[in-house]
């Protein structure tokens, strides 16, 4: 189509090389260290209730679609749904230990991988 701008968006996977896969882990994780603690603050701040847990479950899906660059909509998700899961039930920092979870086991599948595809 004549006048149709794309605008991919950049993949939200560890894809390619050790140094693709340290970059995206350590936006990953930096980004839930700002993001979560703000986000239990803001659901210790807020009253607990159904509807306003609705309403941040919502934001969370929404911010998908919201920021263009990585980190701050990495961010923005981790504060949402740190601030969903303390008015839901307390557990807002478990958001910080799935992302770091996550990123050591990134890492460590692709030293594994790495480490077999080298020629002995």
């Amino acid at each position: 189509m004549a006048g149709v701008v794309s605008r991919q968006r950049p993949a939200s996977v560890c894809v390619g090389g050790w140094a693709a896969v340290r970059s995206k882990s350590w936006q990953r994780v930096s980004a839930a260290l700002v993001g979560v603690p703000c986000g239990v603050a803001l659901g210790l701040a807020l009253s607990d209730s159904a509807p306003l847990a609705w309403a941040m479950a919502a934001a969370g899906m929404l911010s998908l679609t919201l920021f263009r660059a990585y980190r701050p909509a990495f961010a923005a998700r981790s504060a949402l749904a740190a601030a969903h899961l303390t008015l839901v039930g307390g557990l807002g920092l478990a958001r910080l230990l799935d992302v770091g979870a996550a990123a050591a086991l990134v890492l460590l599948v692709m030293a594994v991988g790495g480490w077999l595809a080298s020629p002995r």
